[in-house]
């Protein structure tokens, strides 16, 4: 520990018999390997049961705000952490998991279990520190890119067309990977575009004795992620509008998918053969 600490072993008990404070270079040493942020640290706001199993080999270990309702694939971060790593760099991805005292071990099995509250501070952090919510609708569509390879895009891309994907998803999909996060209900869909409204649903809301889940940075990734499911078909990304929102105090949040360009796309590239590649804007 004295070498961790750049510390003399004359130093170290010193400080453990006086009980003053440690020069500030040995405690950015000691939340570097903690894997902390400093000012976390120094207050004292650390979750010391997570923490232990953490450094014990656990580097996959919860914080309790993330171990209790975990009704979510940890897949729904994957594509946030992803998209900093590469747009915003990885010393800020590592920043925002060490505010969250959360380690990349966490999301090594995607389908592991984990609380919405993950992604929801994920993309609070982000809108926070960026302010851009085109970003956060960008980082939502990445999903398009870490889901490739997954049953999930398997199913979409077997569904023929746009409108079938989008059905799927919401009679079938979100049953297994949201069920329990919130309520969906399809209000219109047609071969040009689909509205959705979703609400917290009660059992998560009854768990973390909270009335609502999310915020206007976390509709923001959503409207991503549902952009994304015209992608896995090889369709430029839909345009997605939230009307209402929830955390804008509407009873619901609704979304409008326009996916009649997307379409237009995929019909021309049928005609041609498939000799045109979708490129998607993110």
């Amino acid at each position: 520990m004295c070498d961790r600490l750049e510390l003399t072993l004359a130093e170290f008990q010193r400080l453990r018999e006086t009980r003053d404070a440690p020069p500030a270079t040995a405690c950015i040493l000691l939340a570097d390997h903690l894997h902390l942020r400093l000012d976390a640290l120094m207050a004292g706001r650390i979750d010391f049961a997570a923490l232990e199993r953490q450094i014990n080999g656990g580097g996959d270990a919860l914080p309790e705000r993330y171990s209790v309702g975990t009704f979510s694939r940890r897949r729904t971060s994957l594509h946030l952490i992803d998209y900093c790593d590469r747009n915003l760099g990885w010393a800020f991805t590592d920043r925002m998991l060490k505010t969250l005292q959360l380690r990349r071990a966490a999301f090594t099995n995607p389908d592991d279990m984990i609380c919405m509250r993950a992604p929801v501070d994920l993309s609070d952090i982000i809108g926070q520190v960026t302010g851009d919510m085109k970003l956060l609708f960008n980082a939502g569509a990445n999903s398009l890119k870490v889901n490739k390879n997954s049953p999930f895009a398997d199913t979409i891309r077997k569904s023929g067309s746009i409108r079938r994907a989008y059905e799927l998803l919401f009679t079938e999909l979100m049953g297994f990977f949201d069920a329990r996060n919130h309520v969906y209900r399809v209000t219109h869909i047609d071969d040009s575009s689909c509205t959705f409204e979703s609400t917290c649903h009660d059992e998560l809301t009854d768990t973390l004795q909270v009335s609502k889940v999310g915020s206007t940075y976390t509709c923001a990734t959503r409207a991503g992620v549902a952009a994304a499911v015209a992608g896995f078909l090889g369709a430029p990304l839909p345009y997605v509008v939230e009307s209402l929102c929830q955390h804008r105090g509407d009873p619901v949040c609704r979304f409008h998918i326009h996916y009649e360009f997307a379409n237009r796309f995929l019909r021309r590239q049928a005609a041609n053969g498939g000799a045109e590649v979708a490129r998607p804007s993110f």
